[in-house]
């Protein structure tokens, strides 16, 4: 195991926290609009409480954020505290 000055992980873990919120939004969705709620054999209340419509471009491109940031995660490796010496 290595160690790590807390300082150092800040900046990881906030951009991970915040591309995860963005990515989980988007996954959520947001509610359908009543009007759609015939063509999916519901009525509204069903509609609104069953259904959620998803931008799929969005999902994607949240989840590529979210991979880059995951993979600078590598860079930590060169960033460890050597316990010292003598």
């Amino acid at each position: 195991m290595a160690i790590y000055r807390k300082e150092h992980l800040v900046p990881y873990i906030q951009e991970l926290e915040a591309y995860y919120l963005a990515l989980r939004r988007a996954v959520e969705g947001a509610p359908p609009n009543d009007n759609l709620a015939e063509q999916y054999h519901a009525n509204s209340e069903q509609f609104r409480r069953e259904f959620t419509e998803v931008d799929i471009d969005r999902v994607l491109r949240d989840l590529e954020r979210f991979k880059a940031t995951a993979t600078m995660l590598k860079q930590l490796k060169g960033k460890h505290m050597k316990p010292a010496r003598g």
